[in-house]
């Protein structure tokens, strides 16, 4: 069975200063229970005084996918290189 991936720009810490983003390859699959994620849109991320421009996504399975999650999901599953 082939991997499907999607590519997302996230936040690249906490605190990003509406400036820090990253762009990464996350598998396509809910990591909780396995069903595909949420189609991605365009939106903002707030980290209490700035806003930042990123994906975002709804997954019909329920599960919410947080930032930080998402961080860790991209540096551990050998899809993303690491500057």
């Amino acid at each position: 069975m082939a991997i499907i991936t999607m590519t997302v720009t996230i936040p690249a810490c906490r605190h990003h200063e509406g400036l820090y983003a990253r762009t990464v390859k996350i598998l396509d699959s809910c990591p909780i229970c396995g069903k595909r994620r949420g189609d991605v849109v365009s939106g903002l991320s707030y980290d209490g005084s700035r806003r930042l421009a990123v994906d975002m996504w709804q997954n019909p399975c329920g599960h919410l996918d947080r930032y930080s999650d998402v961080r860790d999901e991209a540096r551990n599953n050998g899809l993303n290189s690491h500057e």
